[in-house]
């Protein structure tokens, strides 16, 4: 009779763990689209490699989603494929947990690609009137070449820079300048005019090759820029915008100096020509010219004036 009794007795240890197991499973399934959700979101494009048509960013990480999800399930499927009979297989909780591995080893790597052109960024910004080092290899991630375009075109810059800066200073330092035309020395004979003169045209010479280089180095680099692979992002537009600026600032400089310099150039030429017409016309005492006729006088104060206004420090 006791017997009967408990077999008839309801068996509530079964249901209990099925509801625990139920109860499981729908954590994990809650943790898996959780998983799913954060790998499609570490696929969005990082701030230096979006674009500024939202589409084509919501495509690329869609793209990639799809991507990490197809190699997931190959993977899922070869370990499924693999395993032993009677093994438990890969389900969504872990077709979800390498995804998301995927999803963060590929975050990852764009992190540092990020890290990488934002340093280049910077470089840009900070390039200094010594030029700029040597960049090496990948040193930039994927905007490394153009990256390679930008130091060169700055090095030149720099470099021709200075370079015509200081023959400017040399040859035409007005202080030096002012008081070697005013000289005995040059002024005492008609051959030594003439010779100043000619050394001048010569530099004259070397402005004009200045220029054409100057304007050589900029169609050269605008036809690598057109020629470069770009990777058309906004990041990218921004620092072709800053360097475009600093470029174009330190090109107007050197126009500025050599249109300057042949300028100045030009009026002590013409402060010569004059003195060499007006030989005999004229004595030099200490530095000191007088001429006998007021009118050459003032013609002469006007050219030595003209001289000192010039743009030349």
């Amino acid at each position: 009779m006791e017997e009967n009794f408990n077999n008839n007795l309801p068996n509530v240890e079964p249901d209990f763990k099925t509801k625990r197991g139920r109860g499981k499973e729908i954590t994990l399934k809650i943790l898996s689209f959780i998983f799913i959700i954060l790998a499609v979101f570490l696929s969005y494009p990082v701030n230096t490699q979006r674009r500024e048509n939202n589409v084509y960013n919501l495509g690329y990480a869609a793209g990639i989603s799809i991507g990490i999800a197809v190699i997931s399930l190959v993977i899922c499927f070869l370990i499924n494929k693999a395993g032993r009979k009677g093994k438990k297989k890969v389900g969504l909780f872990g077709f979800s947990i390498i995804v998301l591995l995927f999803s963060i080893g590929n975050f990852t790597a764009a992190v540092i690609e990020n890290s990488k052109e934002l340093n280049a960024y910077e470089y840009v910004l900070e390039m200094s009137d010594n030029g700029t080092s040597k960049i090496e290899e990948n040193q930039y991630g994927k905007i490394t070449p153009l990256m390679s375009i930008i130091s060169e075109d700055i090095n030149q810059i720099y470099s021709r820079d200075k370079s015509l800066l200081n023959e400017t200073k040399e040859k035409l330092y007005k202080d030096e300048l002012l008081k070697s035309i005013n000289s005995i020395e040059v002024l005492g004979s008609v051959d030594k005019i003439k010779e100043t003169r000619k050394n001048l045209k010569e530099l004259e010479g070397h402005f004009r090759k200045y220029e054409t280089d100057i304007n050589n180095n900029k169609t050269n680099t605008d036809k690598k820029l057109e020629n470069v692979k770009r990777l058309n992002t906004e990041f990218e537009k921004r620092l072709l915008d800053t360097y475009n600026l600093i470029r174009k600032e330190h090109y107007d400089k050197s126009i500025k100096l050599v249109k300057n310099s042949k300028e100045l150039e030009g009026r002590v030429d013409k402060y010569l020509a004059f003195m060499e017409e007006k030989q005999g016309s004229y004595r030099v005492k200490d530095e000191e010219i007088m001429f006998y006729n007021q009118g050459d006088t003032d013609t002469c104060n006007k050219l030595i004036k003209d001289i000192e206004e010039s743009n030349i420090k």
